[in-house]
């Protein structure tokens, strides 16, 4: 039963161990080296062409396969898988055919992945999916932000008041810097302008700020020496983290009580960016133009602006203004405390904007 001839499969590729040991190899192989034979990893064999092959007991526990039988697969499959070789002149190196990867695989005339009926699957997949959907944006309510900023620890309010007075993305509020603050003596005020590399659309950023925004750049002076916003001396990496978190929960809790209504959703899952879009929707409503909310906003527009005269600054800032008092079912005025040890919300009546003052933990913003 033994056949002496040398093999035409002996190919160098072959492991060192086989090609030492067998000079010649014989008519049954054993299962140890029928992989290495065709070239293969034993996963592989034993997925591919094990299931094609005649078992060979050897011994009490051995098991082997003909050569003959390796040899009849190694061919069927090079005529059903095998390319020609590239010609060299402007010929494409693969057939177009579709050819059947191996038989033990259904034959099928089209390609599952272009089919008709596996785009089906993937939309029916992402139909039936548990993942979650895209959020949808949720402005806040006059009332909705006085609840929700009054569970925020001071420096995540002072943040948070900014963020929705400026419609600026979270890491620019957070890092914001004093270097980059540019007076406008002209108006009595300041502007910020955010380098573009610290920007999401690639542009330089300018910032105007409101009576609010103001108040609170004001409050902040001479806390740090290179950040606006920090937190017992460090800079601040961040707002949407536990702290947030924690207050949106004892908010979600008081707010059937306190507004007389079911807590919506969106409130349950209110997120830091949300802020931006209160901003952007308090624009809106306040009338404030489709160009001027983009600049506002820090969209990119048709006509990029890379330096802004006074009259046109001061024209943004009364845009901005509008934001300021926006009609609440009790109160025109916006108030937000938070007291480390009692916390409160007072509102105040009245049409004149009053002050804001941050004293052991207790802010407050009048309107």
């Amino acid at each position: 039963m033994i056949e002496h001839a040398p093999s035409p499969r002996a190919l160098p590729g072959r492991t060192s161990r086989v090609a030492k040991s067998i000079a010649f190899l014989p008519r049954f192989m054993r299962l140890r080296d029928a992989p290495s034979y065709l070239g293969m990893d034993k996963n592989r064999f034993n997925r591919d062409v094990r299931p094609h092959l005649c078992a060979i007991p050897i011994g009490t526990q051995g098991i082997a396969f003909d050569r003959v039988d390796l040899d009849a697969w190694a061919d069927e499959y090079r005529s059903r898988n095998g390319r020609p070789a590239a010609s060299l002149i402007g010929s494409k190196p693969w057939e177009t055919k579709e050819r059947q990867a191996c038989r033990s695989v259904a034959a099928s005339g089209t390609s599952t992945r272009s089919s008709g009926e596996h785009a089906f699957a993937r939309a029916l997949g992402r139909a039936t999916s548990n993942k979650p959907k895209s959020i949808q944006p949720y402005p806040l309510s006059v009332e909705e932000q006085r609840l929700l900023f009054s569970e925020l620890d001071g420096h995540l309010a002072a943040m948070a008041l900014f963020k929705v007075n400026t419609g600026l993305r979270e890491q620019e509020v957070v890092n914001l810097r004093w270097s980059w603050e540019v007076p406008v003596p002209e108006l009595d005020t300041s502007v910020f302008v955010i380098p573009r590399s610290y920007v999401k659309n690639g542009l330089d950023r300018y910032v105007v700020l409101n009576g609010i925004a103001k108040s609170v750049i004001s409050e902040r002076r001479g806390e740090h020496p290179e950040f606006v916003f920090t937190c017992g001396g460090q800079p601040v990496t961040k707002i949407y983290n536990s702290g947030w978190k924690a207050a949106r929960r004892r908010a979600v809790v008081r707010y059937a009580n306190e507004l007389r209504s079911a807590c919506p959703e969106g409130f349950r899952s209110i997120r830091v960016h949300d802020l931006k879009h209160t901003y952007g929707h308090r624009l809106r409503v306040a009338g404030v133009g489709f160009e001027d909310r983009r600049l506002l906003l820090g969209h990119k527009s048709d006509h990029v602006t890379t330096h802004y005269s006074a009259p046109e600054i001061g024209s943004l800032i009364k845009a901005s203004e509008k934001v300021c008092a926006p009609r609440a079912r009790k109160s025109h005025a916006l108030t937000i405390v938070r007291a480390r040890a009692e916390q409160q919300v007072l509102d105040f009546s009245g049409g004149e904007r009053g002050t804001r003052t941050l004293d052991l933990g207790i802010m407050s913003a009048t309107l």
